[in-house]
C-alpha cells in the first residue's frame, strides 16, 4: 500500500472532533506489582505459576510505567495523540477488592498524577475499569465472577470511588475490556488467568461448557448497574460517557454462494459480537441463534437484568484486528463449542488467504473485513462507534536488536496496516457510520498476557532484557518546510547583512557627492548595486520563509483574527524598526539634520509607501511563491519530487532577482534608488520572516540537539501505532507511522522535503499516522500552527 496513490475522495471524511490515540492495559505496562499498597491480582497469581506464561515471563515490572508515566505522557504529547485508553488496576486502588475493604491512597494519588499529566498535555484520558486483572481475594472468597450475586456490589463500588475521585477530569468511562475474550481465554481455553476450563492437562477446575456464559453474564448485569449509578449519581454533575469495550472480528463465508456458510458466518458473528451486542443495543436479550444451540446452559435475565442491560452503554466500544472465513459444520455441535458451530479458515473456497501474515498466529492484514465490520455494526446496532484497539504485530520483530545509537526499525508493514485499516475507516464515515475515534494498540511494547514478552504490539519500541526496559522512541530526520526555510533563511541573511553592512560602510567613510546626501552618485549607485544584488538573490530564502507563512495564513486569514493582526502588527513594527536602523546607520553620520525625533517623523510618513510596496509585493508573492507551493501541498509526490519541485521554485526566484539585478545596474544612471527607504522594506520582510518562520523553525533545530536520545526516557522510536493484539514488519529498520504519510502526500502542518534514518526530535512514522489519521479528518477548525 505503500505505492498506493491516496484516496481525495476520503479527505476530510472524519468528523472535527474525531480522537487519534494508543490503548494500554494496568497489568501490561505498569509493573509495580506489589508496589505502595498495591495488592494480588489473578494475573500475578497466573503469571507466577510455572508454564502458564510462554516464555516464563511475569508482567512484575511490565514496562514500568508506574514510574515512568511522564515520561511516557511526554511521547504521547510528541505523537500527537489526541487521547490515551487506558485501565485501573482493581488491586491498586482496592488491593482487597471488596466493597467493605480498605481504599490504597497512594494507587489513587498515582493514577490522578497521570490524569492530571495527560490533561497538561492536552491529551483525552480514556479510563477502562476492568482489563482483565481481578483481585485475586475476590476469586479466593468467591469464586470471582462465577457468582453474580456477591460479585456485582464489589465491582459497583470500586466503580464508585473512581467515579468520585476521578470523574471531575475523566470524561470517558468504559466498564469492562472485551468481555468475551476475558471468559472465553480464562474460562473455556483456561489460557488465561485464572486459568479454568474442562482441558485436565491444562486446568485442575473450570467447566468449558457453562463458565463462560456464567461469567459473561455477570460481566454484561455488573455494567448495568455501574452504568445505571453513573446515570444517577454522577453524571448529572460530572457530564461524562460510560461505554463497554466489545471485541470482534468479521467471519466471511467459506464459499460465498452456499446458503449453508452464509447462515454460518451470520451465527458466528452473532456468537461473538452479538453475544453482548443485542443484550446492550438491541433487544435486552441474548441472540436466538446462540440459546438455540447452548439452551439452558446460556444464562437468562431477570425482567429487571434485561430493562437495566439494554441501552446502558452509550456508544459501541469497538476492539478489531483480522477477518476469517467461516465454514458451516454438519451435525450437532460440540459441548464445549463457543464458535456457533462452524469452522474459521484462513483460506477461502477459491484458494484466496484472507491476508498477510503478521507475527501472531491468528492474525492477518484483513482490511475488507474490517470495513464489512464497521457496517454490520451500524446496521444491526445504529449507534456510534468508538474504536478502542486496533493494531498489528510484524515479522521478524521480536528478535530484531538494534546496532547501535543511529539504528532504527522500518516497518512498513504495519505502516500499511494502519494506512488500509484507517482508509476503511474514513470511507465508512463517509458513508454515514458514525465513528468517533481510533486507539491503536499499544503505545510501548507490553508484557502480552500468556504470551509474555514474545509477541511486540507497541508503537515504541522497548529492550525487555534491560533492568530499566528501554524505551527506544523512533526519531527519524525530517527536514520540514519551515525547518529548510529557517536553515537557508538564516545562512543567506547572513551573507546578505555582511554585504549591505559593507556597502554602507562604504557610503559612510566615502560620502557620495550630490545635493542630495542619501542618492549617492552613479558611481557609488553601481558600487553599492553590484555587491548588494549580488547577494540579494539571498533575501528570497527568508523571504520564501514568509511566504510559507502566508501560505499557512491565507486559509484562516477570515477564520484567525489573531493570526491576521500577529503579521499585520509585525511587519508594520518591522518596517518602522528597520527603517530607523538604516536611517541611523547612514544618514546619522553624514547629515546635519538628524535627530530621533526627525527619525521616528520620518518612519511615520514612510508607512504609506511601505504598505504600498508591500501590498505590491505581496501580490506578486502570491503568484510567483504561494500559488506553486499551494499546487505543491495538494499533489501526491513522493519526497525527492516535492524537494525537486521546492528546488525549481527556489532556483526561479533567484534567476528573477538576478535578472531585475542586472537591469538595474545596467540602468543605475535613470533609477533613483531610495536606498534606506528600499532596503527597510526588504529588511522589514526579511525581520518578519525571522520572527514568524525562522525563529520557530530555528527553535526546533535547537530542541531537537539539546534533547537526548536513546534513554530510558528518550531514544528513537521504533513502530508505529500497533495494535492489541498483533503486528508484522518487513526486514528494514523503521517502525511508527510518519514515513507512511510521507509517501502520500504533505503533512498536515508542513512539507516533508527529505527523511533519513537519523538521531532527531520527531517521532518518525507515528507521526505520519497522527497525520494520517489528521487529514482524514474535517479541517473546519484547522488553526495555524506557526504560531507557537
Amino acid at each position: 500500500m505503500g505505492s498506493q496513490q491516496f484516496d481525495e475522495s476520503i479527505r476530510g471524511a472524519l468528523p472535527r472532533d474525531f480522537i487519534w490515540g494508543f490503548a494500554t492495559a494496568a497489568a501490561q505496562v505498569e509493573g509495580a506489582w506489589n508496589k505502595d499498597g498495591k495488592g494480588v491480582s489473578i494475573w500475578d497469581t497466573f503469571a507466577h505459576t510455572p508454564g502458564k506464561v510462554k516464555d516464563d515471563s511475569t508482567g512484575d515490572d511490565a514496562v514500568k510505567s508506574y514510574d515512568l508515566y511522564k515520561t511516557d505522557v511526554e511521547w504521547l504529547r510528541k505523537y500527537k495523540v489526541t487521547g490515551y485508553r487506558f485501565s485501573l488496576s482493581w488491586s491498586r486502588i482496592i488491593p482487597m477488592g471488596g466493597k467493605d475493604d480498605p481504599v490504597n491512597e497512594e494507587g489513587i494519588s498515582y493514577y490522578n498524577r497521570l490524569i492530571d499529566e495527560l490533561l497538561a498535555n492536552n491529551i483525552t484520558p480514556f479510563v477502562t475499569l476492568f482489563h482483565w486483572d481481578i483481585p485475586q481475594a475476590l476469586e479466593d472468597r468467591y469464586g470471582g465472577m462465577l457468582n453474580k450475586d456477591a460479585y456485582t456490589p464489589d465491582f459497583v463500588r470500586y466503580a464508585r470511588i473512581c467515579f468520585e475521585r476521578f470523574g471531575d477530569r475523566v470524561k470517558n468511562w468504559i466498564t469492562y475490556n472485551e468481555p468475551g475474550v476475558y471468559s472465553l481465554a480464562g474460562y473455556a481455553a483456561g489460557v488465561h488467568a485464572p486459568g479454568r476450563s474442562s482441558f485436565r492437562d491444562r486446568n485442575e477446575e473450570g467447566d468449558s461448557s457453562t463458565e463462560p456464559f456464567i461469567v459473561s453474564h455477570t460481566e454484561l448485569v455488573s455494567h448495568a448497574y455501574v452504568a445505571d449509578m453513573y446515570e444517577r449519581d454522577f453524571k448529572p454533575t460530572q457530564n461524562g460517557k460510560i461505554m463497554i469495550t466489545l471485541h470482534g472480528n468479521w467471519s466471511e463465508p467459506w464459499d460465498v454462494d452456499d446458503p449453508l456458510d452464509q447462515e454460518a458466518a451470520e451465527r458466528a458473528r452473532e456468537f461473538e459480537i452479538a453475544w453482548f451486542g443485542d443484550p446492550l443495543y438491541k433487544t435486552g436479550d441474548y441472540p436466538e441463534s446462540m440459546r438455540e444451540q447452548l439452551g439452558d446452559r446460556l444464562p437468562r435475565f431477570t425482567p429487571e437484568e434485561s430493562k437495566l442491560v439494554l441501552g446502558s452503554s452509550e456508544f459501541y466500544g469497538m476492539n478489531s484486528y483480522s477477518a476469517f472465513y467461516v465454514r458451516h459444520r454438519d451435525g450437532p455441535a460440540d459441548i464445549n463449542d463457543h464458535l456457533g458451530n462452524v469452522e474459521k479458515l484462513d483460506e477461502n473456497k477459491k484458494g484466496e488467504w484472507r491476508g498477510p501474515m503478521s507475527d501472531t498466529y491468528w492474525l492477518r492484514t484483513t482490511p475488507w473485513g474490517w470495513a464489512k465490520l464497521l457496517r454490520w455494526i451500524w446496521n444491526r446496532y445504529g449507534i456510534p462507534i468508538y474504536i478502542t484497539e486496533n493494531g498489528t504485530t510484524a515479522q521478524g520483530e521480536h528478535d530484531w536488536k538494534p546496532n547501535g545509537p543511529d539504528d532504527v526499525l522500518e516497518d512498513p508493514f504495519r505502516v500499511d496496516f494502519y494506512k488500509s485499516y484507517l482508509t476503511e475507516v474514513a470511507k465508512a464515515s463517509g458513508e454515514g457510520v458514525v465513528i468517533k475515534s481510533y486507539f491503536g494498540w499499544t503505545f510501548t511494547d507490553n508484557w502480552e498476557w500468556a504470551a509474555g514478552f514474545s509477541d511486540r504490539f507497541g508503537a515504541t519500541w522497548i529492550d525487555f532484557e534491560a533492568e530499566d526496559k528501554t524505551r527506544l522512541y523512533y526519531e527519524r530526520k525530517k527536514l520540514t518546510l519551515s525547518e529548510y526555510f529557517a536553515w537557508m533563511g538564516w545562512i543567506f541573511a547572513l551573507g546578505w547583512f555582511i554585504t549591505t553592512t559593507l556597502s554602507m560602510l562604504i557610503l559612510v567613510h566615502h560620502p557620495p557627492a550630490g545635493p542630495d546626501l542619501l542618492i549617492p552618485s552613479v558611481d557609488y549607485q553601481k558600487t553599492v548595486c553590484v555587491a548588494e544584488y549580488f547577494f540579494d538573490t539571498g533575501i528570497y530564502w527568508p523571504k520564501l520563509s514568509i511566504l510559507a507563512f502566508y501560505w499557512y495564513l491565507i486559509p484562516e486569514l477570515f477564520q484567525s483574527l489573531r493570526a491576521t493582526l500577529y503579521i499585520i502588527t509585525t511587519y508594520l513594527i518591522s518596517c518602522m524598526t528597520t527603517s530607523i536602523l538604516l536611517n541611523t546607520l547612514i544618514a546619522r553620520p553624514i547629515s546635519d539634520n538628524w535627530s530621533v525625533e526627525n527619525q521616528l517623523n520620518s518612519a511615520w510618513n514612510s508607512l504609506p509607501n511601505f504598505l504600498t510596496q508591500w501590498c505590491l509585493n505581496f501580490s506578486t508573492d502570491l503568484i510567483l511563491f504561494c500559488f506553486p507551493f499551494f499546487i505543491l501541498k495538494h499533489l501526491t509526490l513522493r519526497t525527492e519530487q516535492k524537494l525537486g519541485l521546492v528546488g525549481v521554485f527556489s532556483l526561479g526566484a533567484i534567476t528573477m532577482s538576478v535578472s531585475l539585478a542586472r537591469f538595474i545596474i545596467s540602468n543605475a544612471a535613470d533609477y533613483q534608488l531610495d536606498y534606506p527607504s528600499g532596503n527597510a522594506l526588504c529588511m522589514a520582510e526579511m525581520a518578519t520572516a525571522v520572527v514568524v518562520v525562522c525563529l520557530p523553525g530555528l527553535k526546533k533545530l535547537i530542541m531537537r540537539s539539546r534533547t537526548p536520545t536513546n534513554t530510558t526516557s528518550q531514544g528513537f522510536s521504533s513502530k508505529q501505532s500497533s495494535s492489541s493484539h498483533s503486528s508484522n514488519m518487513t526486514g528494514s529498520k523503521s517502525r511508527t507511522a510518519s514515513q507512511a504519510y510521507a509517501e502520500w502526500g504533505v503533512m498536515d502542518d508542513e512539507i516533508e522535503l527529505a527523511t533519513q534514518p537519523q538521531q532527531s526530535h520527531l517521532p518518525g512514522e507515528l507521526q505520519d499516522v497522527g497525520n494520517y489519521c489528521s487529514i482524514l479528518k474535517d479541517k473546519q477548525d484547522n488553526r495555524i500552527r506557526v504560531i507557537t
